[in-house]
């Protein structure tokens, strides 16, 4: 068998390098909320809005008033989950030493997808509603990609070019 060489050796690396920067981009800003131009934005992470956010207003005697801003969202966790799974395969095959063309194109092909669908935050994202009228509470004519977001699909998306790269030139 031939060796690899040059520069994409190192590419796996750069794969796992990359896509361990997209997930833990689920900290930073995923949305941004702002109503005009001279309110302040209200910045949401991306753990808020895929899991849900309640945030307790105000508190009078023993009676909370509790508002849900983020219901738990599928979709835009489907972006980590794939970026995980490419990871993990690609790890694998650092950790086995595997020449698997096959398993390239997977990796590549989960880091490009959950890359893309971390574009689509503030589409998946599902708005809490009042507790008493069921009417949203935030409106997405108002949102807009955080840098959470955009660095995550960026990031992934390098990691699948990587990994990509890796397949052409094995």
């Amino acid at each position: 068998m031939a060796k690899k060489g040059g520069i994409v050796k190192y590419t796996g690396f750069a794969s796992l390098l990359f896509s361990v920067a997209a997930i833990c981009m689920i900290f930073l800003t995923a949305i941004v909320y702002k109503v005009s131009e001279e309110a302040d934005p209200t910045n949401y992470t991306g753990l808020q809005v895929i899991f849900g956010f309640t945030e307790t207003q105000a508190s009078i005697g023993n009676m909370k008033y509790e508002t849900e801003w983020f219901k738990f969202s599928f979709m835009n966790l489907l972006p980590y989950i794939l970026i995980a799974a490419g990871l993990v395969l690609t790890l694998l095959k650092i950790l086995g030493g595997s020449r698997s063309k096959l398993l390239s194109i997977i990796c590549a092909a989960c880091f490009v997808a959950g890359g893309i669908l971390a574009f689509f935050t503030v589409n998946f994202a599902i708005v809490g509603s009042e507790q008493l009228t069921d009417l949203p509470l935030l409106d997405k004519e108002y949102m807009s990609l955080g840098i959470g977001s955009v660095l995550c699909g960026v990031f992934a998306i390098i990691a699948g070019a990587a990994k990509a790269m890796e397949f052409v030139f094995d």
